[in-house]
């Protein structure tokens, strides 16, 4: 857990802040009440103490929650065949339409692109090969292409070992799209048991994963660093055996995706401005006057960004 010394900077204060925030929207999206009313506890308090008709008014709690709607960018139930709506890629043959699903063999891969979107929610029914003596393993990946950034790939693999099945699931950053080599494990969890075959939900918000599976045992949340652009293609690629995907379904937010005004632009590049001068009057000392221009800086993002942006 990150302690600040008593004597350290307002400077390194707000860097803390600036990392604590990316952390903050993971607990709001997915676990936590509102942080906000935290903040502004004593105002509330002190309306309640000089204005009853107000207090009244504010009595119904303003939890942070995510954005209203996701846009659908789209979904198959695969009831006809619809592969050419995707791009294939990898060896002829190895991604077949069957009614009601698609079915990938080793090296299959399907991709499509979508609205650039940092915030995606996938809904999907998986279906793994049984792995045993004769069929030892099976890898699935899905893959989020970020552009300008890493790649990053949940992985659903199970391995037989020794009469035993061992699944994970596993979140990973990648270098080279083409051959989906693993370069970094962020996380991941491991199960002595069969991968649950159904309905799981994936979960992304720039970096920030939440994976649950059917039988809501197999949970994981896992944060990439690096992945603080929209996603703009959605992959899928086998592994090793194979295994099969229906009822699709994939929805995402495009709230930081849109741009901005130049009166947007020219507030951002004050707050930026300010931002220097807390840096400056911070050293010198003045920390009183720094927290003071912090927090209009905060606003001004705050205000033209909104709350749920990872900066």
């Amino acid at each position: 857990m990150y302690r600040l010394a008593p004597s350290q900077s307002v400077a390194s204060f707000i860097s803390f802040v600036s990392l604590l925030r990316r952390l903050v929207v993971l607990a709001t999206i997915f676990f936590l009440p509102n942080v906000t009313a935290l903040v502004h506890a004593q105002e509330q308090e002190d309306q309640r103490t000089e204005s009853p008709t107000q207090a009244t008014v504010n009595e119904q709690p303003n939890h942070l929650s995510a954005p209203d709607e996701f846009e659908l960018l789209f979904e198959d139930d695969f009831s006809s065949d619809s592969l050419a709506e995707y791009q294939i890629v990898g060896p002829e043959g190895k991604v077949r339409w069957n009614p009601g699903r698609i079915t990938f063999e080793a090296g299959g891969a399907i991709k499509r692109d979508v609205a650039p979107c940092g915030w995606i929610d996938v809904d999907v029914d998986l279906w793994f090969d049984d792995i045993d003596e004769g069929n030892r393993q099976s890898v699935l990946t899905l893959m989020f292409l970020v552009p300008s950034s890493t790649p990053c790939i949940l992985q659903f693999s199970q391995l037989w070992n020794a009469g035993d099945v061992e699944s994970t699931i596993a979140v990973c950053n990648i270098f080279g799209a083409s051959n989906f080599q693993v370069s970094e494990l962020v996380r991941e969890f491991t199960d002595r048991r069969r991968l649950p075959s159904g309905r799981w939900r994936i979960s992304y918000r720039y970096g920030l994963w939440k994976i649950s599976a059917p039988d809501g045992v197999m949970q994981l949340h896992a944060h990439i660093e690096k992945g603080i652009a929209p996603v703009e293609t959605v992959m899928w690629h086998q592994g090793e055996s194979a295994s099969a995907i229906s009822q699709l379904r994939v929805t995402g937010h495009r709230q930081f995706t849109q741009p901005l005004s130049d009166e947007q632009q020219n507030q951002l590049a004050e707050a930026m401005r300010l931002n220097q001068q807390v840096i400056e009057i911070s050293r010198n000392g003045n920390h009183e006057r720094a927290i003071e221009l912090a927090r209009k800086v905060t606003d001004i993002r705050s205000k033209i960004l909104g709350q749920f942006h990872p900066d």
